[in-house]
């Protein structure tokens, strides 16, 4: 049974959260690290809240954190995409934009649209996500590369690093049939 409805701005720094329940409306802001994350579960102990449905907006990074601690401790969390949020935000006509009052909208679209119940990505899937965002920087970084290469406008040692660079890049690790060590043979 669902005792609440709790609506979390997500930044970098700082959670915002606003809860309903009993026709009361209440509104906190913690840390976000597990120490928040743990304050925020402590909140809603103490206000004699079992079970909330979540709802924050998609932040990448930042929302998943406090996004898992939530769903471990048994509370149902949706995870929704910001212009959602922002779009309905529009249709209440209000004029002030702070992050409590984001809390606000993020806590009363969940009460009406009731979105999807999300659960948290299995480990392997996790991984490949951070290994794609890896892989794509050092691409971009690579190409940053190659267009300094062709300007002109590099010294000797910056064209080494970066043939080198190229170099690595291209080249296929080679490992051992038993294990994964690097077969140094050339």
């Amino acid at each position: 049974m669902i005792d609440g409805i709790l609506g979390i701005d997500v930044s970098k720094n700082t959670l915002d959260a606003s809860i309903s329940s009993c026709n009361k409306v209440r509104a906190r802001s913690f840390a976000n690290s597990s120490d928040g994350w743990r304050h925020l579960l402590d909140w809603l102990i103490t206000q004699k809240i079992r079970r909330v449905h979540a709802c924050l907006e998609s932040t990448g990074r930042y929302s998943l954190g406090i996004a898992r601690e939530l769903y471990e401790a048994g509370h149902v969390v949706s995870i929704v995409n910001p212009a959602q949020i922002r779009d309905f935000a529009r249709t209440k006509l209000g004029r002030n934009k702070t992050d409590g009052v984001d809390a606000s909208h993020i806590r009363e679209y969940c009460e009406l649209f009731k979105p999807q119940p999300w659960a948290p990505p299995s480990e392997a899937y996790r991984r490949l996500g951070e290994l794609q965002t890896i892989r794509a920087g050092i691409i971009a970084g690579l190409t940053e590369w190659k267009n300094r290469k062709n300007s002109g406008m590099i010294d000797a040692v910056a064209q080494s690093l970066a043939d080198v660079t190229t170099l690595a890049l291209h080249q296929p690790a080679r490992c051992c049939r038993r294990g994964h060590h690097t077969d140094n043979r050339q």
